[in-house]
């Protein structure tokens, strides 16, 4: 039996969409504003994977999102939001990027070993997590490394 060994062409890809597989949400989260209106919320209840066993997590209300990095004028950032076996919320920041021309587009940070991602966030400039309004984020359903950006309710 063949390895893909993350080398080559498309093969990082591949290797990645695999791992993926194995860490995956099959629901959809409603990642929206939370209560109070500097935090986050996962609307619905899910189901999902870590390493191919199955799990549930309730609906979260008043996620703490203060210990993110803060974007000034003309930056940007996106967040990673996962999930781990006990059903706890954490978050993987990319790089506060500059938005001035040429940009550099957004992309998802890399994911971390054993965690579900159920989607992600874009901060956008000058936006400083636990202070600025969350209704300020765009939020996306679903997983980047699957395509299922914005899964469907």
């Amino acid at each position: 039996m063949g390895k893909i060994s993350g080398l080559g062409m498309l093969q990082k890809d591949a290797a990645a969409f695999l791992k993926a597989l194995r860490n995956r949400c099959f629901s959809n989260p409603a990642l929206a504003v939370g209560t109070t209106t500097t935090r986050i919320q996962i609307a619905n209840a899910l189901s999902y994977m870590i390493d191919g066993v199955l799990y549930s997590k309730s609906a979260e209300d008043d996620i703490v999102i203060s210990t993110l990095t803060a974007t000034a004028a003309a930056q940007n950032s996106r967040v990673r939001v996962e999930l781990n076996t006990a059903g706890t919320v954490s978050f993987v920041q990319g790089g506060v990027l500059s938005t001035a021309a040429p940009a550099t587009p957004l992309e998802a940070p890399a994911r971390t070993a054993s965690r579900c991602t159920i989607g992600y966030f874009d901060l956008p400039a000058s936006f400083t997590p636990g202070t600025s309004l969350a209704s300020l984020l765009t939020f996306v359903n679903g997983d980047p490394d699957l395509n299922t950006d914005a899964l469907e309710a």
